[in-house]
């Protein structure tokens, strides 16, 4: 077992891979240099303005009234911007947009922007872009509430919600350094949790960017008031197990999973991502101690998961793991039935599959864990042939992803689309590939348009094939990993039930047990490799029965 593999896992968020530059070690994150982290790739950039201009025009298509008042009051923009919230919230986002965009862009807009209520209307047209998956005006208008006059007077109740909305679109998207540079007009002097949100945002783009010292110091200004403190924490912990220094990483992840230590640690502004990350950390810790071989230790943390989290099952598999690790298989055992009743799919069914036939192994229950093994391969050695041949098939593989999306798949594309670890990049493609067919469903567009439409869809279909292949070909590892060793698993319970067979033997020389105790053996086992057994089938002939001559 390798730390690094089974730590690897634990991300909750997986930074992005691109080479951005180093930061100036000198830079604040709260007002770093122009283009220090400067936008996105020509391909992402392309396809928000894409998916921008076709959010626009299903606004303009929409049948929502787009008139404004011919004579401007403060009420007016007050009003508008409470209808535009309210259709928000409603899910009608094309009618938010359409309501919104003639109030802000309306010539008369300025002289009521520097109010509140100008800028919840500005705020609120952002969102709904960035809820329709529009990035590109969901970052102009967003920006723009933070370059309003006077946004950070009061409690800045607006330009605050802008950074956070900007934060999440930056994570979803994993394009940090892009929309840290949207934040450049964060003063320092904003709200301890505001600036929380802007120092996560630059720790994961140093991260990405590899400067890992720089991101340590970056996480480490997240405190306690901010929403991200328990990520922050733990991706300090990360950063110290993947330098391997154990001892540094239990404690940051202790921060956040320890019971004991939780009650002075808890973030004041936690929400349902803090225990989702609570749960990943607690899985840090098991899998530290299982690298130290502190099994108990790992046990307990395991046993810290709760039963309503996503990771239960995981959490149950690798307590198992180091239950049989320790010799202590009725642990193993007890793990492994308690995961079996859990009756869900998991990423780790076909490990936990071998894993419990080798408790039976270690257990000498060999026919039990013949029957295992071999119901294993019957069951995954036609899901390997599935997944390779969708490797080298472009058909077969666009029509395994089509069937896992709309669930009409056979056994086999079910079981692979639940054992698939998919990269985390495959998530984001996906998403704005559903994002590109939603803003284009149904509108009437021009040549020019359609052509650019049909481009993307190209392009993230053919960036979706890619990284869903890879993650096939990974799988195809682990399966042939896996049926290498049921199969040789399955020579283990054959010279286990043949040593079974030479104690009993030794035992009746010795007189341990009665020489009637014979016929209670299992006569397959008395077989030479030039002999056969017909098993019985109701008639007792003596002379099938092999190895009972002399027999009193």
């Amino acid at each position: 077992m390798h730390t690094g593999r089974w730590i690897a896992g634990l991300v909750v968020l997986a930074t992005c891979s691109a080479a951005w530059g180093q930061p100036a070690p000198k830079a604040s994150p709260l007002n770093p240099p122009a283009n220090e982290f400067a936008g996105a790739t020509p391909a992402a950039a392309n396809l928000d303005a894409l998916t921008g201009e076709l959010a626009l025009l299903r606004a303009r298509t929409s049948p929502f009234p787009k008139t404004v008042p011919v004579q401007w009051r403060l009420e007016d923009v007050r009003m508008r911007a409470a209808e535009g919230e309210e259709l928000l919230y409603a899910g009608r986002i094309d009618e938010a947009i359409a309501r919104l965009m003639p109030v802000v862009e309306h010539p008369r807009f300025s002289a009521f922007e520097a109010d509140d209520a100008g800028r919840a209307a500005v705020y609120l047209l952002g969102d709904a872009f960035a809820t329709a998956g529009a990035y590109a005006p969901a970052r102009a208008y967003l920006t723009r509430v933070l370059k309003t006059r006077g946004t950070w007077n009061d409690r800045g109740t607006y330009a605050r919600r802008a950074v956070r909305r900007l934060v999440e679109m930056a994570i979803e998207s994993q394009r940090y350094a892009a929309f840290a540079e949207d934040l450049r007009e964060v003063p320092p002097q904003a709200p301890e949790e505001t600036r929380g949100e802007v120092w996560y945002l630059t720790a994961r783009a140093r991260e990405a960017a590899g400067d890992t010292e720089g991101a340590l110091a970056a996480y480490a200004h997240v405190t306690q008031r901010s929403r991200f403190w328990a990520q922050a924490t733990y991706l300090q912990g990360l950063i110290q197990v993947e330098r391997g220094r154990y001892k540094e990483g239990e404690n940051f992840f202790c921060k956040v999973a320890d019971p004991s230590r939780q009650s002075n640690t808890t973030p004041v502004f936690a929400d349902e991502r803090y225990f989702a990350v609570r749960d990943l950390a607690r899985l840090a810790l098991g899998r530290i101690a299982h690298e130290q071989y502190r099994f108990d230790d790992s046990r307990y943390y395991y046993y810290l998961v709760p039963r309503d989290s996503d990771r239960l099952a995981e959490a149950l598999y690798e307590g198992a793991t180091g239950r049989y690790e320790k010799k202590d298989y009725e642990g193993a055992r007890e793990l492994l039935d308690e995961l079996k009743a859990l009756r869900v799919h998991h990423a780790y069914e076909d490990e936990a599959w071998i894993l419990d036939a080798y408790v039976d192994l270690a257990q000498c229950k060999f026919a039990t864990a013949d029957e295992k093994l071999i119901a294993f391969v019957r069951r995954y050695e036609p899901v390997r042939e599935v997944a390779r041949r969708a490797m080298v098939d472009p058909g077969g593989m666009q029509s395994l992803l089509a069937a896992t999306r709309s669930g009409a798949a056979t056994d086999a594309q079910r079981t692979i689309a639940t054992l698939l670890r998919l990269d985390n990049g495959y998530g984001i493609v996906s998403r704005q590939r559903a994002v590109l067919e939603r803003q284009a469903e149904g509108l009437r567009m021009d040549a020019a348009l359609v052509g650019r439409v049909d481009a993307a869809r190209r392009e993230l279909g053919d960036a979706e094939t890619r990284l869903a292949k890879d993650s096939l070909a990974r799988l195809d590892l682990r399966l042939s990993r896996l049926l290498r060793r049921a199969r040789l698993a399955r020579i283990e319970s054959v010279l286990g039930r043949k040593r079974a067979l030479e104690v009993e033997i030794e035992a009746i020389q010795s007189g341990i047990l009665p020489a009637g105790a014979l016929d209670s053996l299992d006569a397959a086992r008395y077989l030479k490799d030039s002999e056969e057994y017909w098993p019985f089938e109701g008639d007792d002939w003596p002379d099938e029965f092999v190895g009972s001559e002399g027999a009193r």
